[in-house]
């Protein structure tokens, strides 16, 4: 089949095919790693994996699968499907090192931000009429949470590193691919405005993950992941921001981990963060979004089009 069959479809069709495909890459890939993991990890656990009794080695095997096979494979078939030039489609290019360097920064700058929205987010109270639904979620939450610790938790190098592929580097890679290269430039087609479709996205990019208490903060990264590839129109430039977000959680748990070896810090309450820093962070922010914007509308001349 030549590349770029379904070109001409419209968005409602392609946003439906997007779907299809996801759906399917994540049933048959999961099947085909899991049948070529058996070898190396064992029929024995394969089936005990299959019936809910796991080990964490296994587990971060099944997650990795997952992760590969829902967001960082169906990128590309959809741009095979949609485009006569699959890389082009989903915004690979040459990068500059110093718009990258860049792109880091502001997200690391946004930390404060982040933190000022999910301590807000996570006191928010739903009316009491909704008291059911608000304890499932806390339910949710805790049972991720838990989850979460038993993947994050290592003292090993070796670990540390597999935590670090598994966390920061398949979702920077696989999600900014799927969100940001496949799904975003699908709902600007369909909505004709860039700023529908970053928000557009960047909802569904929280919702999926299905954590509620953390939902404003991770829709607020979901929208400054958007706005950098609208001015920056290479992907590279929001997985490096995704990578330096998660990257940036994984030091933080470990340091707490070390000063507090008997805590979880999962389990912290979240701390309001002084003003004076998250102002200093706008700030920061804001040069560096001056920086980023200006060098590139110049050089590319982006919003002249």
């Amino acid at each position: 089949m030549k590349p770029g069959l379904l070109k001409h479809w419209h968005s409602i069709f392609r946003l439906l095919m997007i779907i299809l495909v996801i759906i399917v890459s994540t049933i048959l890939f999961t099947a085909i790693f899991l049948l070529l993991s058996i070898p190396i990890i064992g029929f024995a656990e394969v089936a005990s994996m299959m019936q809910g009794d796991i080990s964490i080695s296994t587990l971060k095997l099944f997650q990795i699968i997952t992760s590969v096979s829902m967001f960082a494979i169906p990128p590309f078939i959809i741009a095979y499907l949609f485009s006569r030039h699959p890389i082009k489609w989903l915004r690979f290019g040459k990068i500059e090192v110093k718009y990258a360097i860049a792109a880091a920064l502001i997200f690391i700058a946004i930390q404060p931000l982040v933190s000022l929205v999910g301590f807000y987010n996570i006191n928010l109270k739903l009316p009491e009429s909704l008291a059911h639904i608000e304890q499932w979620m806390a339910s949710a939450e805790e049972a991720a949470k838990m989850t979460m610790f038993s993947l994050l938790d290592s003292n090993s190098f070796g670990g540390i590193l597999i935590n670090i592929f598994m966390i920061a580097i398949i979702p920077a890679v696989g999600e900014e691919l799927l969100f940001r290269a496949a799904l975003q430039p699908t709902f600007k087609r369909l909505f004709r405005n860039h700023h529908a479709a970053v928000w557009v996205t960047a909802i569904i990019f929280s919702a999926v993950h299905m954590q509620f208490f953390t939902f404003l903060p991770r829709l607020i990264l979901g929208v400054a992941l958007g706005y950098t590839l609208v001015i920056g129109k290479r992907i590279w430039y929001p997985i490096i921001g995704h990578f330096v977000n998660n990257f940036l959680s994984l030091v933080v748990f470990y340091v707490m981990r070390y000063i507090n070896p008997d805590e979880n810090p999962l389990d912290s309450a979240v701390e309001r963060p002084d003003l004076w820093l998250v102002f200093a962070s706008l700030l920061l922010l804001a040069g560096l979004i001056g920086y980023f914007t200006n060098n590139l509308k110049w050089r590319r001349g982006y919003f002249s089009k």
